[in-house]
């Protein structure tokens, strides 16, 4: 979502499915706009802010938080967004933490 966000894509007209989606992917799909979106997986504040946004989305399950791979914390990109409400700013934030996780810096 990162690059299609960097080439100026939307997904107006587009329903969207993800596997996962927490707050910090729900912020890029503010920017991205969709016009629906299901998750196998969503969490409650992913949740929030596709409601804040108005887009309608459907899941299979709902989790208070998305855990890292190794089930041992919460989610790097989700741990980016924790005090951040705004896409543009979740964007910012998320291309660092994108950087430094590829850089392979915990």
């Amino acid at each position: 979502m990162l690059e299609m966000i960097g080439r100026g894509e939307s997904l107006r007209g587009f329903t969207v499915a993800d596997k996962i989606v927490g707050k910090a992917a729900a912020l890029l799909f503010a920017i991205l706009q969709p016009d629906a979106l299901h998750a196998r997986v969503l969490s409650e504040g992913g949740a929030a802010v596709l409601e804040k946004y108005k887009i309608p989305y459907t899941c299979d399950v709902r989790t208070a938080k998305i855990i890292n791979r190794a089930g041992t914390d919460i989610c790097p990109m989700e741990r980016t967004v924790l005090a951040i409400d705004d896409p543009q700013e979740a964007l910012a934030a998320l291309r660092q933490t994108a950087a430094r996780l590829r850089a392979g810096a915990q």
